[in-house]
This record gives C-alpha cells, sequence and structure tokens, in this order.
C-alpha cells in the first residue's frame, strides 16, 4: 500500500489519470487472473487506486458536489466526507496518541494498491510506482504486507488460521442484486450511469502476539482450560481454523462459542430472539511485520461505511450488551477495559489488537479516472 498526500499543482488530475491507466487492473483483467489462480500460480500484477474525501477536494470538486456524489438516498451519511480523524474512536481506542506519528500528523489523499505473487515482480512496479507518485505528490507512505502461509494455508499473527470467511457478491447462478447493493455505489463523479465503486475502510491494526498469548494462558489458568483452548474461546475458532460451532442458532446460550468471541461478535448470524441478522462488510486483512511490530492491514469493502462497518463496531463489537446483556465486548478488538462473562465468571483478557492508524476512502471506477482531463 502506497499513501500518498498530493502536491498542489494545475495538472493534478491529469497526472492521476495516468497512474490509473499505468496500474489500475481492470475487472475484465482481475477475471482473467482470477482462472489463472484456479488452475495454477498467477505472477502478474494487482492494482487499485482510491481516494479519500480530502484528496477529492485537492482535485477541485465543491463541496456540495462531494454531497451530490457521496450522500446515500436512504441514510443522512457523513462518515466518508467526515474523514476517519472524525471517527477514529469508533475502533475503541480511548486516545488518538495511539496513533503512529505518520497517521497522527498526516492527512492522507489516497492510496495505490499494489499486490503480486511474485515478489521481485512486485518490488520493481513498487518502485516505477514511488516514482511515478513522487512527481505529483508530496509524501508517499509505504505499508508493506506479506501473507503467513503453512502447508498452502493463510494464517494470522496470533497464529490463527485466516481468510476462511470470503464472501463473494457476484459468481455465476449465484449472483444476486441485494448482494450487490451492499458493495457496490454509484460512481456519480464519473461519466456514465453504469459506473460503480465502493467504500473502503482501511486500518492498520498492531498485534501484541505475546499479550495475547499470555492472557490466553491467564483465562486459562482461572478457568481450568489449556491456554490453546482459551485462545479458541476468544476468537472462536481453534487455530487450524475449525469453528466453534458453524450454526449459532444450535448454540443459543453461548456455552459452545462465546457471544464475545469474536466471529460471533463480528458475525452473529442471530439475534437473541432468534431472528437472522446479516450485515455484510467484505474484508481482508494482509499481516505486515517490522522490526519491532506485528499486526494485519485490515481492509473492508462497502455500500455505506456508517451502516455497514460503523455498525458492526459500534452495536456489536464495542456493546457489552449484544447479542444479550452482560456479555462484554468483543474479547479480541473490543474497547479495553471491560470485563466479558465466561461461563458465568466475569474477567477482562485485555486488548491485544491496537489501532495504529488509518483512512476511509472511496474505490472509483476505472471510467472516472480516464475521464479526468488536464
Amino acid at each position: 500500500m502506497l499513501l500518498f498526500v498530493f502536491e498542489n499543482r494545475a495538472d493534478l488530475r491529469a497526472k492521476l489519470r495516468n497512474l490509473a491507466s499505468a496500474f489500475v487492473t481492470s475487472a475484465a483483467k482481475q477475471q482473467q487472473q482470477q482462472s489463472a489462480l484456479a488452475t495454477g500460480a498467477c505472477n502478474e500484477m494487482f492494482g487499485n487506486l482510491a481516494l479519500s474525501a480530502a484528496g477529492y477536494r485537492k482535485l477541485a470538486w465543491s463541496e456540495d458536489a462531494l454531497k451530490s456524489a457521496f450522500t446515500h438516498i436512504h441514510y443522512n451519511e457523513t462518515w466518508f466526507l467526515d474523514g476517519m480523524r472524525a471517527r477514529y474512536r469508533v475502533w475503541g481506542e480511548p486516545e488518538q496518541a495511539r496513533l503512529e506519528d505518520f497517521y497522527q500528523t498526516t492527512t492522507v489523499d489516497g492510496y495505490l494498491l499494489l499486490a503480486c505473487a511474485d515478489r521481485d515482480i512486485l518490488d520493481q512496479a513498487t518502485t516505477v510506482a514511488k516514482n511515478a507518485l513522487g512527481a505529483f505528490c508530496r509524501q508517499v507512505h509505504e505499508e508493506r504486507g506479506q501473507l503467513i502461509k503453512r502447508n498452502g494455508e493463510e494464517y494470522e499473527p496470533f497464529g490463527f488460521r485466516d481468510a476462511i470467511a470470503k464472501p463473494t457478491v457476484i459468481t455465476g447462478a449465484n449472483r444476486t442484486p441485494h448482494e450487490a447493493r451492499t458493495l457496490l455505489f454509484r460512481d456519480r463523479l464519473a461519466p456514465s450511469n453504469n459506473c460503480f465503486g465502493t467504500f473502503v475502510v482501511y486500518g492498520k491494526l498492531e498485534q501484541d502476539v505475546s499479550g495475547f498469548w499470555q492472557a490466553a494462558g491467564d483465562l486459562g489458568t482461572k478457568l481450568g482450560w489449556s491456554a490453546n483452548y482459551a485462545a479458541a474461546r476468544i476468537i472462536g475458532r481453534d487455530e487450524n481454523g475449525t469453528a466453534l460451532v458453524n450454526d449459532f442458532s444450535q448454540d443459543p446460550q453461548g456455552t459452545v462459542c462465546p457471544f464475545q468471541a469474536h466471529i460471533r461478535k463480528v458475525n452473529p448470524q442471530f439475534s437473541s430472539a432468534g431472528h437472522p441478522i446479516v450485515v455484510p462488510l467484505y474484508r481482508r486483512g494482509t499481516p505486515y511485520q517490522t522490526d519491532n511490530t506485528t499486526g494485519l492491514l485490515f481492509l473492508s469493502m462497502q455500500e455505506n461505511i456508517g451502516v455497514q462497518f460503523g455498525r458492526l463496531m459500534r452495536t456489536w463489537v464495542n456493546s457489552a450488551d449484544f447479542p444479550v446483556s452482560g456479555t462484554g465486548t468483543d474479547s479480541l478488538v473490543g474497547r479495553p477495559g471491560g470485563v466479558q462473562n465466561w461461563d458465568g465468571i466475569l474477567h477482562d483478557v485485555g486488548r491485544h489488537v491496537t489501532f495504529r492508524g488509518g483512512e476511509f476512502f472511496f474505490l472509483p471506477s476505472l471510467a472516472f479516472f480516464h475521464s479526468l482531463d488536464g
């Protein structure tokens, strides 16, 4: 991920159009890459380019034009236009001081995301892209991710199998307009009514691996469990990815998979009254590692940030009374300082995932970029 801040220059739109032409992967090309991956390795580059509200403003769109372009029909949605600085507490952080210096002091205008299975090809493309961005950006900040793979499966830094729940939107006979509406938003600044984009939530999430396993051990000691079993109850899955319960309607009291387990908090399936509840959030996390820290570069895509990401974080993850009263906050990423109900025993496992920075973006259509004038 190359996060950038524009310079104030007259040819900004033309420069951005050229960048998109060079690096953004079209939908047709993505389908070809997906077919190649199904039959073996695909070493072709993938790229997408997104803008924050600050970035759109620097491209000289008026505030009225932006409100018209990004207002939802059924909601007075302001999350994207407000930016993440106005909403960072949705992550459950008590203070902004926990942000990394870059995110503390910088308002990001956009990102260019590049990915490839071949590291050498990716490194070469990244160098070219950074040079291209340097021609019209005053700051370019790189966040580098790397999948953790074991026996061909993906894992996250705590050691749990990851990328298991991969929601799809439109795939052959399974396509439904309802699913598409949870992801796609009409790109009103593009030249055609048939152009669509999506809102992106980006967050850098640092993980305290040793602290997590210490907390799992402490919980296990308190309840007579092994550290591995306690960790599985915190996550809602075994380390190999096996869910404690696949259908939460079969565990209405939360005795097998606790209500505060991470996967049950972010995808509860059913309300306390047994009614199905679904808030689709199309998300991916790519591990990163520096000399001193490790964690995930989190991305979610949705049609409405407040209704999807915002609702999930505010009313599910950080609510002590969801899905039932006295549950406690999400035992993995919920607001710190609370306690959870572990088989009748109140215990705080602590917070071992820290939000270190991020932003809200809109991922426009390729037609939008092609339409930019000089």
